[in-house]
This record gives structure tokens, sequence and C-alpha cells, in this order.
């Protein structure tokens, strides 16, 4: 029984945001709808095995930085929000590291049960 109603109360709960100076309401699945928009679909397995990589040594560096397809790896990661570069804003030809975002981090717990199975 309350496995069947949790959904339906989470469902509607409301979430305040608070994005560049903007406070936002939003429900969950209107959180998880935007958040699906902004990754756009699936992730290629070649993305995937890459944020795995990040996500167990917590960064990857680039001492002589990314190369042209070390680069078109990151771009679509970096573009859904789920890696970001150091130093932060830099061009990814001069990234000397990749980290997981709060969102990557997000992505790769929620990642963790799938994982062990």
């Amino acid at each position: 029984m309350v496995r069947g109603s949790l959904p339906a109360l989470l469902g509607g709960s409301k979430l305040t945001l608070s994005l560049f100076g903007q406070k936002i309401e939003t429900s969950l699945p209107e959180l998880e709808g935007a958040l699906q928009e902004q990754v756009g679909g699936s992730l290629t397995d070649s993305e995937q095995a890459y944020l795995d990589e990040i996500h167990a040594s917590g960064a990857i560096q680039y001492p002589e930085k990314p190369s042209s397809s070390q680069r078109k790896l990151i771009r679509p990661l970096r573009n859904f929000g789920l890696v970001m570069t150091v130093p932060r804003n830099a061009y990814l030809a001069d990234a000397a590291e990749v980290q997981l975002t709060s969102l990557g981090k997000l992505y790769m717990r929620s990642r963790a049960p799938e994982r062990r199975a």
C-alpha cells in the first residue's frame, strides 16, 4: 500500500530552487523532465565509460591538453552539464583537468545499484 502511495505523494512535491538569483518552484516530475531534456536521451558506451573513469579517480588530468578525439568525447558530456573543465570555463583545448559536476555526481550515484547488478 505504501509503495503505491509514495510515487503519488512525491510526484506532487514542490521544490524551490535558486538559480542565478531567481527562485523557481517546481515539482519532481518537472525537474526530472528538465534534466532528461538537458542530457538529451542516453549516453554512448564510451561516454559512460569516461564518466566511470572520472568517478573512480575523482578527475582526469591532461598535462599535454586533451587531443581532438578526447575533446570530441568530453564536449557532449560538458554540454549535458555532467563534467566541467579545470580551469573553470576554459576551452576544451586548454583544459588541464576534467571533473564531474554536481549533476554528474548525482547521475553516477543514481547508477550505483545498476553497477552492482
